[in-house]
């Protein structure tokens, strides 16, 4: 689906008050605005880059970076070894398979030309006439795999473009998720019922072009119209009066917490709302954070924030052969397959100096701060 940058206010409002747009993005997943989805953050991107790498045989090496300078971690490979597992018996016979990673599919009027999506990765079946698709999410918020309306898009837009007749074609969604617990396993897969695409097709261009008549009308619905929840997660919610609204009510409900007992016959009650209330506060922060990041980053400057970086684990700067040559010169044997860290070779007392000077610690990510008063004193002391 299409990708947009973070609007502007003035455009996020637009989105705001315009509830028929609001209710497809949450119904059918037609537009989608700024990425909040943890799997676009940098560790997500080179969890799946590592992936399509693997797949084209060009594995690549713990610590190795992506495009983007994000380095691949041992959990990273460790995870995406999985999904490459799972994938690798179709590339094994190219006779019968075509595996297509991370290709541009399109919907074009099947649904509505602004609407495409890059699959992970795609398997066709040319004996079955089926069409399977793997969908990796890094992340740890739960997906369902069952009538997940990004996957229906994909699979919808990759039959357009490949050609295929939907009423002759099946398919399938296959969601993996390795870091996020779900009592069905890592790897979920939902058969596509023969006819859903073709009906849900339909379906999709009625939303989509009621949903862009709506945004291009003069007079957008009245604001009572519009309605805040989940779906706002990955909107640019910290420009939108809507889900500010509701934000505030999120507040409201946390300043009634209280330690005392709840009655039974309406516990269920509470605990839903308390959580709906956690969950709005926990994207309303979101959202203000990456503005105020890309605000600093920028330059702009904006009382009581800075951007630092996390703290991450020191990694050694010269190859592991060398690492392990200098330990056995102090007497030290750094390795164990591959080598100790840096920080367990601290611990095993080599020479401080030594350490510094072979090693060191990239750059985590980019976060904002809120700079407090004994923060502010110590910058001038």
């Amino acid at each position: 689906m299409t990708e947009h940058a973070l609007l502007p206010p003035s455009s996020a409002e637009l989105w705001a008050n315009c509830a028929m747009a609001l209710r497809m993005i949450k119904d059918f997943g037609v537009l989608r605005l700024s990425s909040g989805d943890e799997d676009s953050a940098p560790e997500g991107t080179a969890a799946h880059w590592y992936v399509s790498q693997c797949l084209t045989d060009c594995i690549p090496a713990v610590d190795d970076a992506d495009s983007a300078g994000t380095p691949i971690t041992q959990e990273m490979a460790y995870h995406g070894d999985k999904l490459v597992e799972l994938v690798r018996h179709y590339l094994d016979d190219p006779s019968r398979y075509t595996v297509l990673v991370e290709q541009r599919a399109f919907s074009g009027m099947t649904i509505n030309p602004d609407v495409w999506g890059t699959p992970d990765i795609v398997v066709v079946d040319r004996q079955e006439n089926k069409v399977l698709l793997f969908d990796y999410k890094y992340g740890f918020r739960i997906v369902e795999e069952y009538l997940n309306e990004q996957c229906v898009i994909y699979l919808i837009s990759v039959m357009v473009t490949l050609g295929f007749n939907m009423d002759v074609w099946s398919a399938s969604v296959t969601i993996v998720q390795p870091r996020a617990f779900h009592p069905r396993g890592v790897a979920r897969t939902w058969e596509v019922p023969a006819g859903y695409l073709k009906e849900r097709a339909a379906i999709l261009k009625t939303r989509a072009a009621e949903a862009l008549a709506r945004l291009q009308a003069e007079k957008p619905p009245h604001l009572a119209e519009a309605k805040a929840g989940p779906w706002c997660r990955d909107c640019a919610n910290h420009a939108c009066s809507v889900f500010r609204e509701s934000a505030y009510g999120a507040v409201a409900v946390a300043g009634m917490l209280h330690a005392g007992a709840v009655e039974s016959d309406v516990a269920h009650l509470v605990l839903k709302q308390w959580r709906d209330a956690a969950q709005t506060l926990k994207h309303a922060i979101a959202g203000l954070e990456g503005d105020l990041l890309a605000r600093v980053t920028r330059g702009d400057r904006v009382p009581g924030v800075i951007r630092e970086n996390r703290t991450t684990h020191a990694k050694w700067s010269v190859p592991d052969e060398m690492v392990i040559a200098i330990g056995l010169g102090a007497g030290k044997n750094l390795a164990k397959p591959g080598t100790v860290t840096p920080t367990q070779a601290r611990q095993m007392g080599v020479d401080e100096a030594v350490i510094s000077a072979i090693s060191h610690r990239p750059p985590g990510e980019a976060v904002v701060k809120l700079v407090s008063e004994s923060d502010a004193r110590r910058a001038f002391d």
